[in-house]
């Protein structure tokens, strides 16, 4: 349960730097197949507890996954996002965002968070990618 519970803690927060409502509908329903999975049992064999061990592995190692690819995602955009601010792009001049002020870090689900920390008004719209 509690590989489980991280595991939809780490879409939680994509979740809520998604905008698109179609993305929303899609992530909310990875996030429903996640609650629903259950642990496969091997009745027959001599020790099922073995099973709900590696079923237990697997859910742990699908969160580092889907942790890493969210912190690679939210790494590419802020690269992005910097080198538009100082105008690398071409000598891109007009219709920039606004720069990310890193001062203070925010959590939007809960004190500690299952990604890297985001700052006051941050949206990476690429982590839709990630379910």
């Amino acid at each position: 349960q509690k590989n489980k519970k991280k595991l939809i803690d780490c879409y939680m927060e994509i979740y809520n730097h998604v905008c698109s409502v179609e993305e929303k509908r899609k992530l909310a329903q990875v996030m429903v197949s996640v609650m629903y999975r259950r642990p496969r049992y091997d009745v027959g064999a001599p020790y099922f507890i073995r099973t709900y061990i590696n079923e237990c592995q697997i859910l742990a190692q699908w969160t580092a996954l889907t942790q890493e690819m969210a912190n690679v995602t939210i790494d590419t955009e802020r690269t992005f996002g910097d080198r538009l601010q100082y105008n690398e792009l071409n000598g891109l001049t007009g219709g920039l965002p606004f720069p990310l002020i890193r001062k203070q870090p925010i959590s939007v689900n809960h004190a500690d968070t299952a990604l890297q920390t985001s700052y006051f008004l941050e949206f990476c719209n690429g982590l839709a990618k990630v379910a």
